[in-house]
């Protein structure tokens, strides 16, 4: 078995890979808003807070993903609030939740590889921790 070499340069396109994904998911956050708006304008003040918490901290929420359980090391904080699209059947919630999803996933990758950079390759992406 081969083993490739962890690289600062092979973490720096992860980790813009995860910005990117980070930056869709509050432009995912802001529609769904808009929707909620100018849908179902009764429950605007619930999707302000959840939006807020995404934008302020975006691991605190995190998707429903059936009976799973989500383990400690996943990108999501232990607490966080899930967001299940089916409470929200006045919205279309699906892309929200793909999206927070998504952002997790690439979260996960860009935290794996840094965390297996040496101490020398991790001074080199100092500011671009996951």
């Amino acid at each position: 078995m081969v083993v490739a070499k962890v690289t600062a340069k092979g973490y720096s396109p992860l980790y813009d890979n995860y910005l990117r994904h980070l930056k869709a998911l509050h432009g995912r956050a802001r529609d769904f808003l808009a929707e909620v708006d100018r849908l179902s304008a009764s429950r605007i003040h619930e999707a302000e807070i959840l939006i807020d918490r995404i934008n302020s901290d975006w691991r605190s929420v995190r998707p429903e993903t059936g009976a799973r359980r989500i383990s400690p090391s996943d990108a999501f904080r232990t607490r966080a609030e899930v967001f299940d699209p089916a409470r929200w059947p006045e919205v279309d919630a699906r892309a929200l939740h793909s999206a927070i999803k998504l952002c997790g996933d690439k979260f996960n990758i860009a935290r794996s590889y840094y965390n297996r950079l040496s101490p020398t390759e991790r001074k080199l992406v100092r500011g671009m921790r996951p």
